[in-house]
């Protein structure tokens, strides 16, 4: 394995993902009156994603809606999705990006050798495996992330709804 896949696998890692599992969270929690706007509005606004898995009549109250919001935040690992592209759905509370990860190629250090990689080995090397390189700076796309479903437990989701 070459150094810019050793990259790309870092970018594909649990680890990597729980980064922004975290940084997901911070969000969920510190949005939490936009994120409850979210949800009383798919619920109280007629949209076919919704009503095709959860079972209310009329309204549902901002109290219900909170009650929701703490559940999901108490079962915060059940609700999280990886998503592909940039789009999320309409079902979706909060999301965070992966985006493209930039790796700086000067300075970057063969601690076989013990010399710096040669600028140019890296430039041909980070684009033979798929980074887009500028300069001294490799950037690579991973168009994807995570996000907050609300639809993931629509069964215990209705339990709170019939409360309503």
């Amino acid at each position: 394995m070459n150094l810019a896949q050793s990259f790309i696998n870092r970018y594909e890692s649990e680890d990597f993902k729980s980064d922004y599992y975290q940084v997901l969270f911070e969000q969920f929690s510190n949005n939490e009156g936009d994120v409850l706007k979210r949800i009383y509005d798919l619920f109280n606004v007629s949209d076919y994603e919704t009503e095709q898995y959860f079972i209310f009549e009329g309204h549902v109250s901002k109290e219900t809606c909170k009650k929701v919001y703490d559940f999901i935040t108490e079962n915060f690992d059940l609700f999280v999705k990886d998503f592909r592209g940039y789009y999320v759905g309409c079902t979706s509370l909060e999301s965070v990006s992966f985006g493209e990860q930039e790796e700086q190629l000067s300075g970057l250090y063969n601690h076989t050798t013990g010399k710096n990689y040669g600028i140019r080995y890296l430039k041909k090397l980070f684009s033979n495996n798929d980074y887009y390189v500028s300069g001294d700076l490799a950037y690579y796309n991973l168009s994807g992330g995570l996000h907050v479903e609300l639809c993931n437990m629509a069964d215990e989701i209705n339990e709170i709804l019939k409360g309503e």
